[in-house]
Formats: C-alpha cells, structure tokens, sequence
C-alpha cells in the first residue's frame, strides 16, 4: 500500500480526508507537529506527505527546506493544503520542492485531480 502522512494538530475534517485518501489505497499516518513529522519521515519513508500551509512552530517553507536538505524520508511528494489561495506563499512552497497545492476545502474529485497530477493515479476512485 502506499503511504501518507498528514501533519495535523487538530482533528478537524480528517475522517474526511481518511476516507478519500483510503479510496486512492493510502495508508495514512498523522504527526502533530512538523517536527514530529520529520521524525515520522525518517521512520516510515511516506510516499505522500499531506503539509498544512500554517503551522504554529515551523513554517511549511521551512519544513520543506529540512525535508529536502536532510534527505529524511527519501523524496515523498508533498500536497500543501492551504487555507486561502495564496499564490506568494504557495508559489514559495513549491519553489522549496512541494509538488502541488490543494486549497482548502477541497472534495474528493479535486484530490483525485491533484493526486493524479503528482503521479497517483488509482484505478479504484472515478475521475
């Protein structure tokens, strides 16, 4: 199966985001914090990292810069999920190496999209 990690602090809409994710054949793994996140990637090498745009001790820039420069994890593609349509701070984060952005709230059909723009395509979800 193919793994994704979502760092996330608050539980908010994750069984959402579970569901749609279990449909493409993810496992999924939750990290609080970015830093924890980091400690997750060296453990368990995700396929896919989930990445919120505001994060209270590091910004996702910032994580995407350790992430890279330390080789932690291999080279997982990374979503930022961002709260608004940002294109600075999203045009920043990609520049740091994410692969693409969802804006929030995003529906199983756009994840689906995204998904298959970073090269996760599943035959199980309709397009």
């Amino acid at each position: 199966m193919t793994h994704c990690l979502i760092i996330a602090d608050a539980a908010g809409d994750r069984h959402e985001l579970v569901s749609m994710l279990n449909a493409h054949g993810f496992t999924v793994e939750f990290a609080p914090s970015p830093e924890q996140a980091l400690l997750a990637c060296r453990r368990s090498r995700p396929d896919l990292i989930m990445l919120p745009d505001t994060m209270p001790s590091m910004s996702s820039v910032e994580f995407l810069h350790r992430l890279r420069r330390t080789g932690a994890g291999g080279d997982p593609a990374v979503l930022i999920c961002a709260s608004d349509a940002n294109a600075a701070s999203i045009g920043q984060a990609i520049w740091e190496g994410a692969a693409e952005c969802l804006v929030q709230p995003f529906d199983a059909d756009i994840l689906n999209f995204k998904l298959r723009q970073v090269g996760f395509a599943s035959s199980n979800v309709a397009a």
